[in-house]
């Protein structure tokens, strides 16, 4: 078994989609291990997505910080890949339908309901800085 992390947007919580987002993974057998909803601050947005460059930066940071987001850890097998899979292309439009991006994403490409994390690197990192250092 493996976790992952999962962050649903804004846009996703602002349009009614949480329940339709965290029922495709159940859908599949993944457990929720951990989910929380909380509003967000410039620190942890600048660890967060300290790799984006400037233009993009700044205008997702505008987006993520302007209601809460929803973390979510998850596990099951293979969770990393299958739930990149799951989640589709990071924009929107190019995402296949099927997908959560493909299905409830918007354009332009930061409205893309969902964040899921990379690799076991980028979980834990990202775990870390949505429920502490601790969890």
């Amino acid at each position: 078994m493996q976790k992952t992390f999962v962050i649903i947007k804004p846009d996703a919580i602002q349009r009614g989609l949480i329940g339709k987002i965290i029922s495709r993974f159940e859908n599949i057998e993944f457990s929720i291990v951990k989910i929380e909803m909380k509003q967000m601050d410039e620190i942890w947005y600048n660890r967060m997505y300290c790799h984006l460059s400037r233009i993009p930066y700044e205008q997702n940071e505008k987006f993520m910080l302007s209601a809460p987001i929803i973390g979510i850890v998850i596990k099951g097998v293979r969770a990393i890949d299958r739930t990149r899979r799951m989640i589709g292309n990071t924009v929107s439009a190019l995402a296949n339908p099927g997908t959560i991006r493909g299905d409830y994403g918007m354009c332009p490409t930061r409205f893309n309901c969902i964040h899921a994390s990379d690799s076991e690197v980028a979980v834990n990192k990202e775990i870390a800085l949505f429920f502490g250092e601790n969890y």
